[in-house]
């Protein structure tokens, strides 16, 4: 938190860029170096196997010929996957826009990002199946009972099979958690710069009094992640976030933004600035397809909740660290957008050198 704190306070163009473009690189070459000592251990392929060989029984409904009753649980966690991964409904791409300059191009930064962001998730999921690959063989066990989800993988899972790499067990233990506190670390700058920028339009703040109330409640209130009950309360938090309040605010952008403003000018004037075209394809995107797929995630989302506990924890710990996180951040939210007034003028902002 004192390295974001620092971070912060240099600002957009001497704290988060120059960060961003000294860690991205660092990330893509951590990341070829693990890939490429995954898919030389033994078993490997047999990992490999696993990823690439697809089964669409799995997520295609019954009259379609599918064999899972949950099938949508597979879409839904793919897109979830991909909402927070590319950080969508977070705010960052919103705040981060207000930094660049009004002429720079728009359409293709968006699908650069998007593939390159993709592309690393598939260079990393090589790496990851090519190491699970190796502990089934090595175990005797088969790949699918190696696997784990969530934190277990990069915690438990992970750190075993690095231990049992045939040799330089401590380096690639070493570069695999330096790749996750660097992606866990501008993430975590990311996320808090749509807060400050917030802050400072808002109330009209200094970057340096938004930065000290923003990271100092935020510092404090992440104090429970580290207590004996951090992790299960990290894992609720996470859920309840992401299954719907991530969802959710994705749902009513696309909403307001299909419904309520002329997408056909928004979209004009991005061709405009970008070198490559968006179709009306785009349009339908946006007022259609997604938010009838969010919508239907909503629904099974809240289907799901009520009908099992998640992970078997204890109602009184989802409705206080769960479902009160949500309740809490909407009454947030409703405090500081209509109890106080805006500024008519923003704050002054600085602008990506490109």
């Amino acid at each position: 938190m004192g390295f974001t704190y620092y971070v912060l306070y240099k600002g957009v163009k001497k704290g988060i860029e120059k960060l961003n473009v000294i860690f991205m690189p660092i990330l893509w070459v951590i990341m070829i170096l693990f890939v490429i000592r995954a898919v030389t251990l033994e078993g490997a392929a047999e990992g490999l196997n696993h990823l690439f060989t697809p089964d669409f029984a799995k997520i295609l409904p019954g009259f379609l010929g599918g064999t899972n009753p949950e099938w949508y649980s597979v879409w839904i966690a793919a897109y979830g996957q991909i909402f927070f991964s590319l950080s969508v409904a977070f705010a960052i791409m919103i705040t981060y826009s207000s930094y660049m300059n009004k002429k720079m191009e728009v359409n293709n930064s968006g699908f650069i990002m998007a593939f390159s962001n993709s592309g690393f998730e598939f260079l990393a999921a090589i790496g990851v199946f090519a190491a699970i690959g190796f502990m089934a063989a090595t175990s005797g066990s088969d790949v699918k009972d190696v696997a784990a989800a969530g934190v277990g993988l990069a915690f438990v899972v992970f750190p075993k099979i690095i231990n049992a790499f045939p040799g330089m067990n401590g380096f690639f233990g070493a570069l695999f958690f330096l790749s996750l506190i660097i992606a866990g670390f501008t993430s975590l700058v990311s996320i808090i710069e749509v807060l400050i920028a917030a802050v400072m339009d808002k109330f009209r703040m200094t970057r340096k009094a938004a930065v000290n109330w923003v990271v100092g409640i935020c510092a404090f209130v992440s104090l429970i992640y580290v207590t004996g009950a951090g992790l299960v309360v990290l894992d609720i938090v996470d859920h309840f976030i992401n299954s719907f309040g991530i969802v959710i605010s994705g749902l009513l952008e696309v909403l307001m933004l299909g419904w309520l403003y002329k997408l056909s000018r928004i979209r004009e004037e991005n061709n405009l600035v970008s070198d490559y075209r968006i179709g009306a394809w785009w349009d339908v995107m946006i007022k259609f397809v997604t938010p009838l797929f969010l919508l239907f995630m909503t629904y099974k989302n809240f289907e799901l909740e009520f009908s099992k506990a998640y992970e078997g924890y204890p109602d009184h710990a989802l409705l206080t660290f769960g479902w009160g996180s949500l309740i809490l951040s909407v009454i947030a939210c409703v405090i500081l957008t209509y109890g106080f007034s805006w500024h008519k003028e923003p704050h002054e902002r600085e602008v990506f050198k490109a």
